[in-house]
């Protein structure tokens, strides 16, 4: 028995155990999916308690492990995506991915925009539904993410958008840069 192997292997080698769970171990999909509820926690706190609290919370003690979730998730999303990949020919995964991210965009996309969202707007409903904002938000169905919709949180210091915990990853600095403006 090599004494290097943790867990008490004995024999058995990691490929061994990946053949045994058909190249599928759970465990990464419980740690992703912590990761991505902790990715959009973080996320939330600036949306939720403002900007202040978010900036404050990033200069505290809890600032390397917040710095460290959103790599850890992307670079854990990427192993089961290449990993995705490996097992499947280019056709396959495409669709593979379509139907993963696809479905759940538009639920997503749809109730914001049409029910809760409606709900919240300052404007008419016939207004609202006529806005041209209103129809670039519902872009983000095929990729091209919009963020604001019209007449909802507009009375908010910045930032105002909606689902800012899932389209502000790429946004959050500029926003965070605006906030210290309006100050």
């Amino acid at each position: 028995m090599n004494r290097w192997l943790p867990f008490c292997l004995g024999n058995k080698t990691i490929s061994a155990q990946l053949m045994r769970a058909e190249n599928q171990p759970s465990g990464f999909d419980y740690l992703r999916l912590s990761l991505a509820i902790s990715v959009i926690a973080v996320h939330n706190i600036s949306i939720c308690y403002g900007m202040q609290i978010h900036l404050e919370m990033w200069g505290g003690p809890l600032h390397p492990i917040l710095k460290f979730i959103v790599p850890c998730f992307f670079a854990m999303s990427g192993f089961l995506v290449a990993g995705s990949l490996e097992r499947n020919t280019v056709p396959a995964f495409l669709t593979l991915r379509f139907q993963r991210i696809v479905p759940g965009l538009s639920v997503e996309t749809l109730i914001s925009a049409l029910l809760l969202r409606a709900l919240l707007t300052s404007l008419s409903l016939t207004d609202y539904f006529s806005h041209e904002e209103f129809w670039r938000y519902m872009a983000s169905i095929v990729g091209w993410v919009h963020i604001y919709l019209p007449g909802v949180f507009e009375n908010r210091s910045p930032p105002n958008y909606v689902n800012g915990s899932i389209w502000t990853i790429p946004l959050n600095w500029n926003a965070m840069l605006q906030w210290q403006l309006w100050e």
